[in-house]
């Protein structure tokens, strides 16, 4: 076996936030011990908004983890709820809702 991938799924309806999100860990051996590829990702679904005259968009974050996070601080982990209020307040105030969507991507400021 050249590696061990574990994915755990939770739907929003399963705890108090209210988002559908998935982890997953790959193992692989390495020289030192085992190599661990963590990420993350979340869903906020049926989202409104007023750009390009309206739209209702389902939105999926996907967030790769830095080596060996968690590794001595459990705590360490990033708080995903804040990552997904600043992509929510980015969308509202986008100052031109003429721009194309991937324009609106593209402008996206990156501060996680």
């Amino acid at each position: 076996m050249n590696a061990l991938t574990v994915d755990i799924d939770v739907k929003s309806s399963s705890s108090l936030v209210n988002y559908d999100r998935s982890s997953t860990v790959k193992g692989s051996p390495t020289a030192a011990g085992i190599g661990l590829d963590e990420d993350f990702s979340f869903v906020i679904s049926n989202y409104g908004l007023d750009h390009q005259g309206g739209a209702v968009v389902d939105i999926t974050i996907d967030l790769d983890f830095k080596k060996d996070v968690g590794k001595t601080d459990p705590y360490a982990y990033p708080e995903f709820v804040s990552v997904a209020n600043f992509v929510k307040n980015y969308l509202t105030t986008y100052p031109n809702e003429t721009d194309f969507w991937e324009i609106l991507n593209k402008n996206s400021p990156r501060p996680y």
